[in-house]
């Protein structure tokens, strides 16, 4: 068994509208805020830094946790089931659960990703001169995307900012602006399987083997 436990504190800069901006004031000329679109500048925190060039945006810095947590379990089998028999196996598995804020900080995002794998070999001795290897094999891989997000703001719950009804906020981007990747969604998940099976009969006499077999692999 091995693990890792990592949570590493990280800094993050990003560029956000300034309060005048906000209420539509640029440094071109005042604009009207559309309502709608005046709901989600609570996405973008209000800049603690310097305003950035004509004073329309400015930077605003956070702190978070970035947790990553590994566990790693390998297991062999060696066994003798008899004189002309004899049994190989390995297991491993490896999981990766890993969490940290979006680049806004609204939303915590969480992802875990496993992998485990099982093999095993059975030898069988006919004779002196004929042997037979059976083998079997299982990989399997699994992703879940935003498992365990959450709204760190709460209107990044909140359904009634979807541009679809029943949907968090959508995803907006706007030049000269760290982009906001969308409100709390459901969790994704990704599956792959493979399986192999391998079956090889070797007949060996004086200076000459010869070798039959097949294999079979499920993707």
């Amino acid at each position: 068994y091995e693990g890792n436990r990592q949570s590493t504190g990280i800094t993050n800069i990003v560029t956000v509208p300034s309060a005048a901006a906000r209420a539509g004031h640029l440094s071109t000329g005042d604009v009207s805020v559309d309502p709608s679109a005046q709901q989600y500048f609570t996405f973008w925190h209000l800049p603690n830094g310097a305003l950035l060039g004509a004073g329309d945006t400015g930077n605003y810095t956070f702190t978070a946790q970035q947790v990553v947590n590994e566990n790693f379990v390998t297991a062999r089998l060696d066994h003798n089931l008899s004189d002309k028999d004899s049994l190989f196996s390995t297991f491993a598995f490896d999981d990766t659960p890993y969490r940290s804020p979006d680049n806004l900080n609204d939303v915590q995002l969480g992802d875990q990703t496993t992998r485990s794998t099982i093999s095993a070999q059975e030898n069988h001795e006919f004779s002196a001169s004929i042997l037979n290897s059976f083998r079997f094999g299982r990989n399997r891989e699994e992703v879940q995307d935003n498992q365990s997000a959450k709204a760190i703001n709460p209107a990044a719950a909140d359904m009634n900012l979807g541009a679809i009804p029943g949907e968090p906020a959508a995803q907006v981007s706007v030049g000269g602006l760290t982009p906001f990747m969308g409100g709390v969604e459901d969790s994704t998940h990704f599956l792959w399987t493979s399986y192999q099976i391998y079956d090889d009969l070797t007949y060996s006499r004086g200076l000459h083997s010869l070798k039959f077999g097949f294999n079979y692999e499920r993707m």
